[in-house]
């Protein structure tokens, strides 16, 4: 197992892990100008301590939540310091599904994880200092939410973009709303686009996905 840091831009930092075979799993820091962010936990308190390595002590720090998968929610408890931020249908999915997703994945947990209750729930949108935007997203999962930090105008799609580039229409859940939802991420005018699992990527990608799903429901 090995992580990779990288800086996206000055305010932006990538860590990847590949602990999962064949598939690289994203979470992020954002050194905003208010506060920092972290887009989703990763796979346990292991990566939850690579975050909290990039992080300003001195800045309040938050911690998102983009949808329920156990690959973005099990190092919610090595970031207690964050206060904790998901969709209210995010941590009803957790809490469902938790035990579900620790018998048949949790082989993949680094260090530890536990259930950790939200700080702050929200339904429709809920903007944060006045530069990170999250937004419900309904698509990949019912829950999904997205973020947009818009001094960097950096959209964080998380599942909504594939994995790679043989598999760039994710799995859909919500198909009813799915196009929308991508409407909805190209409305905010992204310059780029990071996902829970690919390579940075331009707001071509979402205008590729969204025309790669349409053709293949309506052949």
């Amino acid at each position: 197992m090995a992580y990779v840091i990288e800086r996206v831009d000055e305010r932006v930092t990538m860590v990847r892990c590949d602990l999962i075979p064949g598939c690289m799993t994203n979470s992020y820091v954002i050194d905003g100008r208010a506060a920092v962010y972290f887009i989703d936990a990763g796979l346990g308190d292991g990566t939850a301590a690579k975050m909290a390595g990039l992080a300003d002590p001195n800045k309040p720090w938050y911690l998102i939540n983009t949808h329920y998968h156990w690959d973005h929610v099990w190092g919610n408890a090595g970031l207690m310091r964050a206060a904790l931020i998901s969709h209210e249908r995010c941590d009803q999915a957790v809490r469902e599904r938790w035990d579900e997703m620790m018998t048949k994945n949790g082989r993949y947990i680094d260090g530890a994880a536990a259930y950790r209750a939200p700080d702050i729930l929200f339904s429709g949108s809920l903007r944060l200092h006045g530069e990170l935007e999250l937004a419900y997203a309904p698509g990949h999962t019912a829950d999904s939410i997205v973020a947009y930090y818009a001094p960097s105008r950096i959209l964080f799609a998380a599942d909504l973009v594939g994995d790679d580039d043989t598999e760039i229409v994710p799995s859909v859940m919500d198909p009813e709303r799915f196009v929308p939802t991508l409407d909805r991420c190209l409305a905010f005018d992204p310059a780029l686009v990071l996902s829970g699992h690919n390579d940075p990527r331009g707001p071509e990608t979402l205008r590729l996905i969204r025309g790669l799903y349409l053709e293949a429901a309506h052949p």
